[in-house]
């Protein structure tokens, strides 16, 4: 009897200590705060060039911020997904919403399943953004992010494919309220022509040079000289405009409207895959635009 008490009390004793050792699977605090903001589909249709793959307008999905205190904060990210160089790889892409926004309204997409990493609404996956403004760019155009094709060309696009990714990248910031890109830098004036050079009879002498009236003679034709007297044109230095800017950074921002986008005092600029390479490579133009 006593050994059987004892194998109970130990049989006891173990699944107290089993049931207390696993972890809890009640939710913390923290795994109930979440941006339960509704996600938002916004098309492109009035934005010219701003086009998929197949001509039909491009679109970006987009989320709240949490609350007051994350209204001026964002976190803007381009959807990757390769590209297509062969006319059959995009004909068949065309078909699809790599290719075409034609069933975006329809839900082909889900904004909120696409929202992950820095747009992930769960404090506890993304505590430092989870309630940041969230927008995202679903990718249609195919290369990169980078064509600015207005017209396809039939011996290059095959007279329909529409590689606009720039324009849409350039439509999204404008549809939040970024104002139009500064014009570029004008470029420094071209050097005046150098002066033809005196004939031998006029060319002082290497002692006149050191003093006296040729010397002088010599000194006010070289301040006359329309490169001045150092018979060189200045140039112009021309600088990169904007803010410093990390595709999977913060920079400051400003002087926005539209969505609330003009608020904003960081911004968060990312992409993966093709995303990864169209957020390098416009992130001085989107600094520029968010001064």
């Amino acid at each position: 009897v006593d050994a059987m008490k004892a194998a109970t009390l130990a049989s006891a004793a173990f699944v107290f200590a089993f049931f207390f050792a696993m972890p809890s699977t009640r939710a913390t605090d923290d795994d109930l705060v979440v941006n339960s903001q509704p996600v938002s589909l916004h098309s492109l249709e009035g934005h010219e060039y701003a086009q998929c793959l197949d001509g039909s307008p491009a679109a970006y999905f987009y989320r709240p911020a949490y609350n007051a205190s994350y209204e001026d904060k964002w976190v803007i990210a381009l959807q990757g997904g390769g590209e297509c160089v062969e006319e059959q790889a995009c004909l068949n892409r065309s078909s699809t919403d790599l290719g075409s926004s034609a069933n975006y309204s329809a839900g082909s997409l889900n904004g909120t399943e696409l929202m992950t990493q820095f747009q992930d609404a769960r404090f506890s996956h993304n505590p430092d953004f989870f309630g940041w403004h969230h927008v995202l760019v679903p990718y249609c155009t195919g290369d990169l992010w980078l064509g600015e094709v207005r017209e396809p060309d039939p011996s290059l696009q095959w007279g329909w494919a529409r590689f606009s990714g720039a324009f849409v990248v350039d439509a999204v910031l404008t549809d939040l309220g970024a104002p139009p890109p500064p014009p570029p830098p004008s470029p420094p004036p071209p050097p005046p022509a150098a002066a033809p050079a005196p004939p031998p009879e006029s060319r002082p002498r290497r002692e006149d040079l050191s003093g006296g009236q040729s010397s002088a003679r010599w000194r006010r034709r070289a301040q006359n000289h329309p490169s001045g007297s150092t018979g060189s044109a200045g140039r112009a230095r021309v600088s990169q405009p904007g803010a410093k800017f990390r595709p999977a950074g913060s920079a400051k921002a400003g002087g926005l409207s539209g969505l609330g986008l003009g608020s904003a005092s960081e911004v968060v600029w990312t992409g993966a895959s093709a995303g990864g390479i169209g957020s390098s490579a416009h992130v001085d133009e989107v600094a520029a635009r968010l001064p």
